[in-house]
């Protein structure tokens, strides 16, 4: 049986291929829709740099980006693969995957 130290702890990695499928959700969109990384920043307002970071899925980048970015681009449950967004009640929500 591994160590405790030697186990990995899922919920990291979990939300880290979250933020990957997420990120190209949120580029493939953006792209969809032609609007260019610097138009997409300005209107969730944060800069163009951190905006690829959420777009590669960077370990780096807080969920709450990727949720202003695909709030911005009007993502729901259902076009965002019905796992990463939704809207409920005016608000964004942060679904499972299943």
């Amino acid at each position: 049986m591994p160590s405790q130290s030697e186990a990995p702890y899922d919920g990291v990695f979990i939300l880290a291929e979250v933020k990957v499928i997420s990120g190209r959700r949120i580029e493939e969109r953006r792209k969809f829709q032609r609007m260019t990384q610097k138009e997409l920043a300005a209107l969730v307002g944060m800069g163009v740099r951190w905006l690829r970071e959420v777009e590669a899925g960077s370990p780096k980048s807080r969920i709450d980006d990727h949720m202003r970015c695909a709030h911005g681009l009007g993502l729901t449950a259902s076009e965002n693969g019905g796992a990463i967004f939704g809207h409920a009640s005016g608000g964004i929500v942060l679904l499972r995957a299943a």
